[in-house]
C-alpha cells in the first residue's frame, strides 16, 4: 500500500520523503515496543528476586516454658509464659519479623482463629537467641489450640502449633 502511495502521481511529497516518515514510524513503533518489553523484563526480575529471597530465609522454632527449658507443645493452663524461642538463617539488617498469636479454637471462649496478640521486632541479621513471648491471660489459658505464625516482612515463614490442657504445670519446687 505504501508503494503505491508512494508511486502516486497526485502525492505532495517526493518518493524519498514518503519513504523516510514511513520508516521512522516503524522505527519509533519498535522503539516504544523495545522500551515496553525492557520495563516488563526489570519489573519481572525484581517480583522474581524478592520471592527468591522470602523463600531463602529459614527459621527454627521451639517452644517452651522458658529460655533453658525442654522444648514442648503441650502446656497447662496455669503457665505463667509461653516462650517461642527462634533461630533464624538467611535474614538481613533490617528485616522485620512479626510474631502472631492465634487461638485456633478455644471452645466458648473466643470465636475460632482470634489474633491473640502480635509483636514485631528489627532484625540485626540472623539470630540463635530470638524470642516472642506470651504471658497467661488473668484467668489463666483457655483449653484448646493455638498457633504462632511468624512472618519476615509480610511473607509467612513458619508456623508452630501448640495446645493448652486443663491441669497445672508441674513444678520442679513440689517434688
Amino acid at each position: 500500500m505504501n508503494r503505491l502511495f508512494l508511486d502516486y502521481p497526485g502525492s505532495r511529497l517526493p518518493s524519498a520523503v514518503s519513504l523516510t516518515l514511513a520508516h521512522s514510524r516503524r522505527i519509533r513503533g519498535a522503539q516504544i515496543f523495545l522500551r515496553l518489553g525492557l520495563f516488563v523484563l526489570i519489573i519481572a526480575v525484581v517480583i522474581s528476586a524478592s520471592v527468591a529471597r522470602a523463600g531463602d530465609v529459614k527459621i527454627q522454632v521451639v517452644m517452651s516454658t522458658g529460655p533453658d527449658d525442654d522444648p514442648i507443645t503441650t502446656f497447662a493452663a496455669d503457665t505463667p509464659k509461653i516462650f517461642a524461642l527462634f533461630k533464624t538463617k538467611g535474614v538481613q539488617d533490617g528485616d522485620k519479623l512479626r510474631g502472631v498469636w492465634i487461638a485456633e479454637d478455644v471452645g466458648d471462649a473466643a470465636p475460632k482463629e482470634t489474633k491473640i496478640d502480635e509483636k514485631s521486632i528489627k532484625a540485626d541479621g540472623d539470630t540463635d537467641d530470638g524470642v516472642f513471648s506470651l504471658s497467661k491471660p488473668t484467668n489463666g489459658w483457655p483449653v484448646g489450640k493455638y498457633r504462632l505464625e511468624i512472618y519476615v516482612g509480610d511473607e509467612l515463614t513458619k508456623t508452630v502449633k501448640f495446645t493448652i490442657k486443663g491441669g497445672k504445670s508441674h513444678d520442679a519446687s513440689e517434688d
